[in-house]
């Protein structure tokens, strides 16, 4: 038998190494199509795997793991110096793709929330006419020539009717598609019933109630409305007065500018993984499961001013300040001779927790006392089969597409809405 020299060792061993990393390649590419095929069918996933958690919710880190394994495998096939002239071109495609990205402009390959919001000397921050792109989760956003998140307002008809409605992010239609949230379920709903009516939303994410009473007094008159609905929400309350001075400032850059990049290409990517995420999310079923749960103890735990509000764990100058809202409310009211309807959009730690539902007796109370409009939708979440759908869980608190046309329908049915579409 001949003896093994040192350059038939090295060679046994080069090949060794290269079928080891061939087969590792293999593995790589195996797990992260059957990662993707489970991504599609479960909507997101956590197994335990020889004594190690496997977990994955996102589409885009297994698309480039995908990615990174074909190319090294497919490198290793053709050679490496063929390798390279492909990874040349692969970078020329890469780029040629990002200018063509840039010229088109599509909306989701946009971070919108990085860049809808502005600076504002009368509101602290404001959204900005134009801007679009994606959102979080994936949804689209355009904001109008007056700054919100709609349509182009026309000129008011003649014989219209038009509703103005203020909120916040739950207003803004955050996490859903413009027609999926409740301002246009709502105008979409009356019009099948026969009303020449439109339905403007001037909702902005974070905006507490201080902000609710600016723009009814200073926005919306700008829109000549007929009526005006004001969404509130649990930590709408948090601030119902004007902070004096005012802060300019862009709340949201700080918190999402980790989130994009430059690229237009990985913007697309990362928003398309957005999409589908939000879009599978109900199929995660032990997270969705401990949705609402969870959602309670965070509030408890974590959330010490909502959780106050919840419970009326409230100091007397906050109540005072709460009530004077309403009478700012009121008396924009009478002097325009616009009325307005005030609904409370439930939190999901409100939810079958009468316990937790002080603020909107609170609010319930004030109204009923100056005179004014008001419709806690509460009563309607919880008499829905299955609340958890009603929210975006587990990705997130606000209200889903099915919560949207919920609050739209309770609105359509409540009776001072319909007195006045028929007077």
């Amino acid at each position: 038998m001949p003896a093994l020299t040192e350059d038939s060792w090295l060679i046994r061993s080069k090949r060794v190494a290269v079928t080891a990393l061939r087969w590792f390649l293999n593995f790589i590419i195996v797990y992260h199509l059957t990662a993707i095929v489970a991504l599609l069918v479960t909507g997101g996933y956590e197994v335990d795997l020889f004594g190690e958690t496997v977990s994955s919710n996102r589409f885009d880190p297994l698309l480039l793991g995908l990615i990174i394994g074909v190319s090294l495998r497919f490198g290793m096939r053709i050679g490496w110096t063929n390798s390279g002239l492909l990874s040349v071109s692969a970078i020329v495609a890469f780029a040629l793709a990002e200018a063509s990205l840039r010229i088109i402009e599509p909306p989701i390959a946009e971070p919108a929330l990085l860049q809808m919001h502005r600076p504002s000397p009368t509101l602290e921050f404001e959204l900005v006419p134009y801007s679009r792109g994606s959102g979080n989760l994936g949804e689209s956003i355009s904001i109008n020539s007056f700054g919100a998140r709609d349509q182009e307002f026309a000129k008011k008809q003649v014989g219209q009717y038009r509703i103005v409605v203020l909120g916040d992010s739950f207003t803004f239609g955050y996490g859903v598609e413009l027609k999926d949230g409740y301002v246009k379920r709502l105008e979409t709903l009356l019009k099948n019933r026969g009303h020449d009516v439109e339905v403007l939303g001037l909702g902005v994410g974070s905006y507490q109630t201080w902000h609710h009473i600016e723009q009814l007094k200073h926005r919306a008159p700008l829109l000549r409305p007929d009526s005006v609905i004001i969404g509130f929400f649990l930590d709408d309350m948090i601030a119902p007065v004007k902070p004096q001075p005012i802060h300019p400032h862009n709340p949201f850059e700080p918190r999402l500018a980790h989130k994009f990049t430059a690229s237009k290409l990985w913007n697309l990517v990362r928003n398309i993984g957005n999409t589908l995420e939000f879009r599978l999310r109900y199929h995660r079923g032990q997270e969705f499961l401990r949705g609402i749960s969870e959602r309670k103890d965070y509030i408890a735990e974590e959330l010490a001013a909502h959780y106050a509000l919840e419970t009326g764990a409230i100091s007397d100058t906050k109540s005072q300040q709460i009530a004077g809202a309403v009478s700012e409310i009121q008396a924009w009211s009478l002097q325009t001779s616009v009325p307005v309807l005030n609904i409370y959009i439930p939190d999901a730690s409100q939810i079958d927790e009468p316990n937790r539902q002080f603020i909107n007796r609170k609010l319930a109370q004030e109204f009923a006392d100056k005179g004014l409009d008001f419709l806690d939708t509460t009563p309607a979440f919880e008499s829905h089969k299955d609340p958890r759908e009603l929210y975006l869980f587990p990705l997130d608190a606000h209200t889903s597409p099915t919560g949207h046309a919920l609050i739209a329908e309770s609105i359509a049915a409540h009776p001072a809405l319909l007195r006045l579409l028929t007077e």
